[in-house]
């Protein structure tokens, strides 16, 4: 293995700007089972309170509540993400005159995580793998592989995945609506804000099930410049090849 400090560092702070880059236009999801059954609330009933740590799962808490602009960041810190899964995601940023798309694949169990960005013909570009004490970062093309402090590198951001979590930082004035709602057959949070910075409109739908982001959107007045989907599946590749380093090693064994 290969330790270079000024390479790794640049290496990972290319990983970073991508990140801030899709950030900055946007601010996991379908499952491979049918749509879960949930009775939402009935619009006249009252908002209650939240015990997050007595409840079994996100549909628990969620039938219990209706969801508003006032009460939705409390919602959304509360809502539990699954331990383990996988995740395909396809990000597309328009501008005049075309469009741009990135994919990527992520892997979670645990605490660690794999990216995988595909090239435009569908060849793996890069990978790296994230844990608490250590990013692990090679290309297709390169031979060395590079390794770094995590610091605030997020598993979300190796696929390039606003980090909705944020919504719960914003300003209640920024948060025009937020409600229940049926999202290419997943029953999801809605939120649209706006973006105090820019102006920009963001839509976000997360799911109810699983408490992660299956689709977002960014508007520029009217006109879309940025969308994300994101299609969420049960992680069931042998972890030691997920998780296996170009020189074999596997990560977290």
């Amino acid at each position: 293995m290969k330790k270079d400090n000024g390479r790794t560092l640049l290496a990972v702070a290319l990983i970073i700007t991508a990140a801030i880059l899709v950030s900055f236009f946007s601010s996991p999801l379908s499952g491979t089972n049918k749509p879960p059954v949930i009775t939402l609330p009935n619009q006249g009933q009252s908002s209650v309170g939240i015990d997050i740590e007595n409840y079994e799962s996100n549909l628990d808490m969620l039938d219990k509540i209706i969801v508003s602009r006032d009460n939705v960041k409390l919602l959304v810190s509360a809502m539990a993400r699954p331990e383990k899964y996988r995740l395909l995601a396809s990000t597309t940023l328009y501008y005049s005159g075309g469009q741009l798309t990135t994919s990527a694949e992520q892997f979670v169990s645990g605490t660690r995580s794999k990216g995988i960005v595909y090239n435009s013909q569908g060849g793996i570009k890069q990978q790296t793998i994230l844990t608490p004490e250590m990013v692990y970062i090679w290309s297709s093309t390169a031979s060395s592989l590079y390794t770094a402090l995590p610091g605030e590198v997020t598993r979300d951001d190796l696929v390039f995945i606003p980090t909705y979590e944020e919504i719960v930082s914003l300003e209640d004035d920024s948060i025009i609506s937020a409600q229940y709602v049926t999202y290419n057959d997943v029953y999801c949070i809605f939120v649209e804000a706006v973006s105090e910075i820019s102006g920009y409109r963001n839509l976000y739908y997360i799911s109810a099930e699983q408490g992660m982001l299956i689709g977002a959107q960014r508007f520029d007045g009217e006109t879309l410049i940025y969308s994300l989907t994101v299609e969420l599946s049960d992680f069931e590749e042998d972890e030691g090849t997920v998780f296996m380093l170009p020189g074999g090693a596997v990560v977290g064994q």
